[in-house]
């Protein structure tokens, strides 16, 4: 369900890297290890963000200035998923 869902909202550009997040989280929630997965995301990654949260991720931290070229600067977006 939570596949058909993701696909509909994101549509065929992104449908391989969610069938792989999707894959990803089943395999965790198998793995009685995994306790929880992070990852971390800049801020300027829209999409990326997006597929995180439809999914389920959370932010649990947001570093500053990350990325820093020139004038520019990114922030890291930490996020959680609690398999």
């Amino acid at each position: 369900q939570l596949l058909k869902q993701t696909l509909h909202k994101f549509g065929s550009v992104y449908r391989g890297k969610v069938k792989m997040m999707i894959e990803i989280i089943a395999e965790a929630k198998a793995n009685l290890k995994v306790s929880k997965i992070q990852l971390g995301v800049t801020s300027e990654s829209a999409a990326a963000l997006g597929l995180y949260k439809a999914v389920g991720f959370v932010t649990y931290n947001i570093e500053a200035d990350t990325i820093v070229h020139g004038e520019f600067s990114m922030c890291e977006i930490l996020m959680e998923l609690a398999v």
